[in-house]
């Protein structure tokens, strides 16, 4: 009888050990396929991280363009502002100049 009692609890605890395993390695196929689908999301953020960057490379390339084509077009303004500032001067010279001489021959013609 005594020996009888121990098997049925060795049964029982096995049952129960059995149960256990099996719950376990449900729940290590749980864990297994979140791992998997996480890693699948990384994969995908990466892939939209890495084409984000490759547009922002293209738009500061854009940027850097269109600077430098201004930088050119200032440097040409500058440079046509000069030369207006120094043709208005000539003129005024030359206005200076025409008037003086006027005021010469309507002198001489007195």
């Amino acid at each position: 009888q005594d020996l009888k009692t121990k098997l049925d609890a060795e049964s029982a605890d096995r049952s129960f050990l059995s149960e256990q395993l099996g719950s376990s390695e449900s729940a290590l196929q749980s864990e297994s396929l979140l791992a998997r689908s996480a890693e699948v999301m990384a994969s995908d953020e990466a892939s939209h991280a890495q084409r984000c960057m490759t547009e922002l490379a293209a738009s500061c390339a854009k940027i850097q363009d269109v600077s430098a084509k201004l930088a050119v077009e200032n440097t040409g303004r500058s440079r046509l502002s000069e030369q207006l500032g120094s043709a208005q001067e000539a003129l005024r010279s030359e206005s200076a100049l025409a008037r003086s001489a006027e005021s010469q021959a309507s002198e001489e013609s007195l």
